[in-house]
């Protein structure tokens, strides 16, 4: 027969048993929440369609490169695998950066973070974004600046090849958008020749006397 006294230690550890129980789940159940709101759920839960990714980014490049007298871009499948890693990466640490890794191997890049759009239409929302940053450029006095140096990287004249990557946050739904670019633009040296305003193409005055004061540096222009 099973006395008082043993019959409490009985319920006392059925309930220590039973809160240890529901603890446990509690927290795993928590751990399952911090995964789910991970980003790396978007390797499994962004849309398969990168065709048409890469096909409306590609498209609005060339677009805006041919207004700006640029030669159209070619797809790279190297530039855009690793495009790919660098967009996942963003979307893990939730911050739009240029990596250095880009300019390690001597790439160009550009990036974005687009919420209330379509995976689709990343690529081609995210290239108009960059291109908004033509309002900032002075064609009279062209420099590079954190204002425009997306614009000016994807439409450089020199730059002939780019692939581009698109990861998801599934807890935001904002979608990170690298592209990448070769060979790279943004030398300063080299801005005059490479953006080129829209419109007719006409002789640069202000890039030929330029020029010709560095070819003649004893020169002087009236």
């Amino acid at each position: 027969m099973v006395s008082a006294i043993d019959l409490v230690w009985r319920l006392v550890i059925i309930s220590l048993v039973s809160a240890c129980f529901s603890l446990s789940l509690q927290m795993f159940l928590f751990a399952c929440l911090r995964v789910v709101r991970s980003p790396f759920v978007a390797l499994f839960s962004v849309p398969v369609d990168l065709e048409t990714f890469a096909e409306k980014g590609l498209q609005a490049h060339n677009h805006y490169r041919q207004e700006h007298h640029s030669s159209n871009l070619r797809w790279s499948d190297e530039l855009a695998t690793q495009a790919e890693k660098m967009a996942y990466d963003m979307a893990m640490r939730g911050i739009v950066q240029r990596s250095e890794v880009a300019s390690s191997m001597g790439y160009g890049e550009n990036v974005a973070k687009i919420t209330g759009v379509p995976f689709n239409d990343a690529g081609s929302v995210a290239t108009d974004i960059w291109y908004s940053e033509s309002r900032n450029y002075s064609y009279s006095y062209p420099r590079v600046t954190p204002q425009t140096d997306a614009f000016t990287q994807m439409i450089w004249k020199g730059t002939k090849e780019i692939g581009m990557g698109c990861a998801k946050d599934v807890a935001t739904n904002d979608l990170y958008v690298v592209a990448l670019y070769r060979p790279p633009g943004n030398d300063r040296k080299f801005l005059r020749e490479n953006v080129i305003n829209t419109g007719t193409m006409t002789q640069d005055v202000y890039a030929t006397i330029f020029k010709r004061t560095r070819l003649l540096p004893n020169s002087t222009v009236d």
